[in-house]
């Protein structure tokens, strides 16, 4: 099974440990952590998030999301298709960023966009096949 993480979800780590939906969550993302090192997931990876690991300002967090990288048996680049779907999406009410991602994902023909925004995952249903799903839902199915 093919999945694609959202960038917040290679941060979720670092944000405050003390909010217990975010704890959760960053449990929940090991979990996936430890299917894709199994082998039980396949991770996606794209140009997209490469440029949001480059631009983010932080060290330690830029180098664990490169660590998610080598993870990943898929490396989805830019394309015509890409950027013709991410504005489609942007017409279903995503965000720019949010578009390339999901699209980059539909490209992949990942079956599931894991996020932790809520902003995305209340469109869930939109874009075909693809499931969009948090982290704890998603490390529910396959755990």
């Amino acid at each position: 099974m093919l999945v694609f993480l959202d960038n917040c979800v290679f941060n979720r780590a670092f944000d405050d440990q003390s909010q217990t939906r975010i704890r959760k969550e960053t449990e929940a993302i090991v979990a996936i952590r430890d299917r894709i090192v199994e082998g039980d997931v396949e991770l996606v990876w794209s140009y997209v998030i490469d440029i949001e690991v480059f631009r983010n300002p932080f060290l330690e967090r830029r180098l664990d999301a490169e660590s998610w990288k080598e993870l990943s048996i898929v490396d989805i680049g830019p394309s015509v298709e890409i950027v013709s779907n991410a504005i489609r999406f942007q017409g279903l009410g995503f965000r720019e960023i949010d578009s390339l991602h999901i699209a980059c994902a539909v490209a992949s023909k990942s079956s599931y966009f894991i996020s932790t925004d809520d902003g995305i995952l209340k469109k869930s249903g939109l874009i075909g096949d693809l499931v969009l799903a948090g982290p704890i839902e998603f490390a529910e199915i396959v755990t």
